[in-house]
């Protein structure tokens, strides 16, 4: 795997209460599958499609490209207002095999479907608004956005000819929230609950495939996933008139689902997702002393992650069954960060830092 490119962020100052951003990503990337030498002994079926040679060469590549302006208003210090949009693009450049000689010398081609460039693209919205509802007490905030995310790369190296090809779409996610931030006694102590939702359509997954008899990319119906997000934050100054100490404690409680037909597909184990933890709570405290030394300690708990795995073999004349798998919790895993930083000269800071302890 290769990825090289550019990442432009200008902004222009329009007024006091307006401010234009801009991105513009410029991305190539490339995906090779080296060939390799293989012996009858070792694997006689790959030897023989292949007449005793190598494994081919595959090589794919594409450009990738987003184009976005974001405008943020600020109207009497009361209302803030984002709205924005994205131009996201796909083109593959190249997609072959660098062995001509094998059978799958004619590659298969990714299919054009785009609107202005490429070979996909689409357009994203985003919208904000945050309300300081009382000064310095209460403010509401409420966001929408949309996302496309293009097929990897990797999805399309084992697209050897067009009945391999499953139509792998754009994966694409719609989110929301909304919440409220309250600050009763100014830093010392703040509260900030919020719910979200997301919604993906045509997600793209990796599953087993008994046709081919090897694991390929397709896209699911959809997934959706929704919860709430509460923090409680605190910030104490001049504690012994040495340090200033910094708190926040936030707790998310996130439900996930499928919404594919478990009944008329073959890719669903069950309707929970995957390595999707239901709980998690994030610990983030600050020193910040008077000599320039800060010492920050983070923490992450997660709880109720799942996989599946397959709790009896079915009969190859069955018809495929969520009845065959069967949910298992995995680890609730607690991991800490630790650093220690010193400022030097104003315009320097070296740090120690010990991640997952």
């Amino acid at each position: 795997e290769q990825s090289y490119g550019l990442n432009f962020y200008p902004s222009y100052k329009l007024a006091d209460w307006n401010k234009l951003n801009f991105a513009l990503t410029l991305r190539k990337d490339s995906h090779t599958e080296e060939e390799k030498a293989i012996s009858a002994s070792e694997s006689p079926d790959i030897w023989a499609v292949h007449d005793g040679d190598k494994y081919k060469t595959k090589f794919i590549a594409a450009e990738f490209m987003t184009f976005a302006v974001e405008d943020e208003m600020n109207f009497y210090k009361k209302v803030e207002v984002t709205a924005g949009i994205s131009y996201d693009a796909q083109n593959f450049t190249d997609n072959k095999d660098r062995i001509s000689d094998t059978e799958y010398g004619d590659a298969y081609k990714v299919k054009d479907d785009s609107m202005i460039w490429g070979t996909r693209d689409s357009f994203n919205p985003v919208v904000a608004v945050v309300w300081n509802t009382i000064e310095d007490l209460l403010k509401l905030r409420v966001a929408a956005s949309s996302k496309t995310k293009f097929p990897t790369l990797s999805a399309y190296a084992d697209i050897a000819d067009v009945s391999y090809d499953k139509k792998i779409k754009s994966e694409r996610s719609y989110n929301g929230n909304a919440g409220f931030e309250v600050t009763p006694f100014g830093k010392l102590l703040g509260l900030r609950m919020d719910y979200f939702y997301t919604k993906f359509d045509d997600k793209i997954e990796e599953i087993y495939s008994e046709e081919f008899g090897d694991d390929i990319y397709t896209n699911i119906d959809g997934v959706v996933s929704q919860g709430l997000e509460a923090t409680v934050s605190s910030k104490i100054v001049k504690v012994a008139g040495v340090v200033d100490i910094s708190t926040s404690l936030s707790y998310t409680y996130t439900y996930a689902r499928l919404q594919t037909d478990i009944e008329d597909s073959d890719i669903n184990k069950g309707d929970k997702l995957e390595s999707t933890p239901a709980h998690m709570f994030i610990l983030d405290l600050r020193f910040d002393f008077i000599s320039d030394t800060s010492l920050d300690i983070f923490g992450q708990y997660t709880r109720n992650q799942i996989k599946y795995v397959m709790k009896s073999a079915p009969a190859t004349t069955d018809p495929y069954s969520t009845d065959y798998f069967e949910a298992v919790k995995l680890h609730n895993p607690l991991k800490l960060d630790v650093k220690i930083s010193q400022k030097l000269f104003e315009n320097f800071d070296v740090f120690a830092m010990c991640k997952n302890v």
